[in-house]
């Protein structure tokens, strides 16, 4: 495979050197999804390791049953077949051989229908083979259709009799459409002298007290290429690599966060003790310690970059109201993206009633030209003080005089460049990012480890929260009885359903279909549909008559889940909520609770629902602690490892790393990261240079 110029392949060696001919499909195929060295390559984990059967000669076999055999090869027949496949039109052919058991004198034959032929190059005459597949019986004979087999010399039997170690079946994966064992021949024609040069950061001392393979090692079990392991050894490779791109992505993030701290930032000199005053509830103490976090940023002479987590109806947007404030104070503007035009709507409404001196504007991909126009001639010469809306506020038009801090609501709805684009409109370098789906201790320090993470825990004693009840189908008229009766003491109601029209592939309840129920159910009652269809104004005219008690039954889709604050709205009923995650659920029900009264959210369920939907509906039944529901989310969507049964996710490289289940070695790299980086040696001085080019090994988690 490799090239016949005596040029010397090292670690960052092009993978060009491995292959013949740069017009390779497997190379093109591998510098595409980012493979451009051999560093690169040795990084591409198998999506599977699979332990063999022991090897069996032919009278201990049993019929119907896999078994793997050594045989030699004494006949091979091939008859053309209809069949033609490829490009080229190429045709096929029956192909049977037979086979002698090395250890007896029984034979069994060896078949494939409608195969191609270069099949056969594997298999010569004389030739010994190690095969694998399910024993059969045809007219008096044994056989074994298609199965996996393997040309070894003479030489590899000797090794296979005498080796105690497992023999183990490794598999890559497809990438861009190029199968594994294309993947796999390339990094066999790795030198096997250069997997000993994969540089080592650990001390021996470090390796010692956390029982690590050197990575060398665990690479080279990892790809089969030490002939001696079992699955301890397999195990413990895998141990140290996961470490390994923890540490990677650790590593990225710690850079990241290097690179804005270089940023220029602006100091806030003023700090009215009134600000926290100008609000008619007073801070719960987790509402001012994040608000003390944000002043000490922003008086610390580095650019803040700072994540504020917190349960639905926890107060965030006031903690974010504070902080536009203390800007103002210093002279400076502030402004608020959320990822909704509704949510900007409430943002803006709530903030000109409490702030009336305050000269702020709506900003949406919907407002008026010549109000847009408006907008940034004020904004650009600095008259408005707060700026409130959507994406429209990343716009190249959009130009401030004087943006002292960039607030972003729901930060996991935007893209890194989209946060980047509108903190660089900032003089201070300075940006807030809410989010009310609270971030799991393992994400932390992964997705946003380049960020100082301030958490609201507690929820301000004005908020009544919520009751959670599972409602079996059979049980429909009583929770209909209920919600007529709170409908009677003028409370509203959300009725959320999965989808907007009928979906003759699903059984599930869509819009149409419950709207026309539920005024059927409450013809008194004004019932509106709401959902992501509807036009702008349409949309903006819901909200405004459900917020004003116009509309008592509000049917819609999860276009509600994000921000909408009506506290006079007090039933949330989701239909089929097997349809949504735990997290999305969670903020549905926050939605209700957030005044007074106490809310109630109904999950209705099928009676069929599997055991598995129902557990994870009695688990958000039971808690309400949205740090909790966040990491069992997590925990229910988290991919399998290399070694498990459970694989999950779809992509082209294999990862090993599972924040959740390896949260301890996360842990651990993110302290020896630390420790490292205070004290640097040559090598980790070389291995931050190689993590700064952002080659494979970083795009890890």
């Amino acid at each position: 495979m490799s090239r016949s110029n005596s040029q010397k392949i090292k670690l960052d060696s092009p993978i060009e050197l491995l292959f013949s001919s740069n017009k390779s499909k497997t190379l093109q195929s591998l510098q595409s999804a980012g493979v451009k060295t051999v560093y690169d390559l040795m990084w591409v984990f198998p999506l599977r390791i699979e332990k063999l059967p022991a090897l069996l000669d032919f009278s201990n076999a049993i019929m119907g049953q896999y078994f793997r055999g050594l045989g030699i090869v004494k006949d091979i027949q091939k008859r053309p077949s209809n069949g033609m496949r490829g490009k080229g039109k190429i045709p096929l052919q029956n192909i049977s051989v037979t086979v002698k058991d090395y250890y007896t004198d029984k034979y069994l034959s060896l078949k494939w229908f409608n195969s191609y032929p270069s099949i056969t190059k594997k298999i010569e005459e004389s030739k010994h083979l190690v095969f694998l597949g399910k024993l059969q019986e045809y007219n008096g004979s044994s056989q074994i259709v298609n199965p996996e087999i393997n040309s070894i010399s003479v030489d590899e039997i000797d090794r296979i009799e005498s080796n105690d170690s497992e023999e183990l079946k490794i598999q890559y994966p497809t990438i861009n459409k190029m199968k594994g064992f294309n993947i796999k021949r390339t990094i066999d024609s790795i030198p096997i002298e250069l997997w000993d040069d994969i540089p080592e950061l650990l001390l021996e001392s470090e390796l010692k007290e956390n029982n690590f393979l050197e990575i060398s090692h665990s690479l080279k079990l990892l790809h089969g290429i030490l002939i001696k392991y079992n699955t301890d050894d397999l195990e413990a490779a895998q141990r140290r690599l996961i470490f390994e791109e923890f540490f990677s992505e650790q590593t990225k993030l710690l850079l990241r966060k290097k690179d804005h701290k270089k940023l220029k930032a602006i100091s806030f000199t003023e700090y009215p003790k009134n600000i926290l005053e100008s609000f008619p509830h007073e801070f719960t103490e987790d509402q001012k310690s994040a608000y003390s976090d944000i002043c000490s940023d922003f008086s610390s002479g580095e650019p803040m970059m700072r994540l504020l987590q917190g349960d639905v109806g926890c107060g965030k947007t006031w903690v974010a109201f504070a902080t536009c404030l203390l800007s103002h104070s210093n002279g400076f503007q502030s402004a608020i993206m959320c990822p909704t035009e509704s949510l900007a709507r409430q943002h803006y409404q709530e903030a000109t009633n409490l702030f009336p001196h305050l000269n702020i504007k709506l900003l949406l991909g919907g407002t008026k030209a010549s109000e847009k126009k408006e907008i940034y001639k004020d904004t650009e010469s600095g008259s408005i003080d707060l700026v409130i809306g959507t994406h429209s506020l990343i716009q190249d038009d959009l130009k401030f005089s004087k943006l002292g801090i960039a607030i972003i609501d729901e930060q996991h709805k935007f893209g890194v460049e989209q946060r980047i684009k509108l903190v660089s409109k900032t003089k201070s370098g300075h940006c807030l990012i809410m989010t009310a789906t609270p971030i799991p201790r393992s994400l932390s320090l992964t997705q946003y480890g380049d960020l100082d993470i301030t958490t609201i825990k507690t929820i301000p004693s004005h908020r009544s929260g919520f009751k959670t009840r599972i409602v079996e189908e059979e049980n429909f008229s009583k929770y209909l009885s209920f919600l007529k009766t709170r409908l009677s003491m003028n409370e509203q109601a959300y009725i959320v359903v999965p989808a907007i029209e009928d979906n003759e592939e699903m059984d599930i309840h869509n819009l149409e279909e419950v709207y026309q129920r539920f005024k059927t159910f409450f013809p008194t009652e004004n019932i509106h549909p709401l959902h992501g269809k509807l036009t702008p104004s349409e949309k903006e005219e819901a909200f405004k008559n459900f917020k004003n008690g116009e509309i008592q039954i509000l049917i819609a889709t999860s276009v509600v889940e994000v921000g909408i604050n009506v506290p006079n709205a007090t039933i949330m009923t989701i239909l089929n909520p097997e349809r949504f995650g735990l997290s999305s659920l969670h903020q549905l029900r926050g939605r209700v609770g957030r005044g007074s009264k106490v809310g109630f959210c109904f999950l209705v369920i099928d009676k069929k629902l599997s055991k598995e939907s129902r557990d994870r509906l009695n688990f958000i039944e039971k808690n309400s602690n949205g740090f909790d529901i966040a990491e069992e989310d997590l925990r229910i969507r988290g991919q399998g490892n290399i070694l498990g049964k459970d694989q999950s996710g779809s992509d082209s490289f294999k990862r090993l790393a599972n924040p959740i289940i390896h949260y301890p070695l996360l842990e651990l790299a993110r302290k020896t990261l630390y420790k490292l980086s205070d004290n640097p040696s040559d090598s980790f001085n070389s291995y931050i240079e190689r993590v700064s080019k952002d080659t494979l090994i970083h795009n890890t988690i």
